[in-house]
């Protein structure tokens, strides 16, 4: 694959971290998965196995970028599925006490 074309490739995989950045502060789980969907077809598309390319350090300088988006997204989503984690098990814990409320009852 020629550089300029990776290098527009790139420019996509940065939007679509982004992207997938800004799905995640604004918990919009589903648009985030889409979105990581998309970015990682474009990511095999860019770099195949067994290819080398000429400008590295360019290369390099996106991947950087990309993975810090991909971390603060990560951090994001392992909060959102905590929050998730400890919705459930309140409503569970609630289900059980109403449960035990309806048994003193009877």
């Amino acid at each position: 694959m020629k550089t300029d074309k990776i290098v527009t490739n790139l420019n996509k995989i940065t939007e679509l971290s982004t992207s997938m950045l800004e799905s995640a502060r604004s918990k919009e789980w589903e648009q985030l998965e889409q979105l990581e969907q998309q970015k990682r077809e474009l990511v095999k598309q860019t770099f195949p196995l067994g290819v080398v390319t000429k400008d590295t350090a360019a290369i390099i300088g996106y991947i950087q970028k990309i993975t810090g988006l991909d971390k603060e997204t990560m951090e994001l989503v392992a909060k959102g599925r905590k929050e998730v984690a400890e919705l459930v098990d309140n409503i569970t814990t609630g289900r059980q006490a109403v449960t035990a409320y309806q048994n003193i009852e009877k």
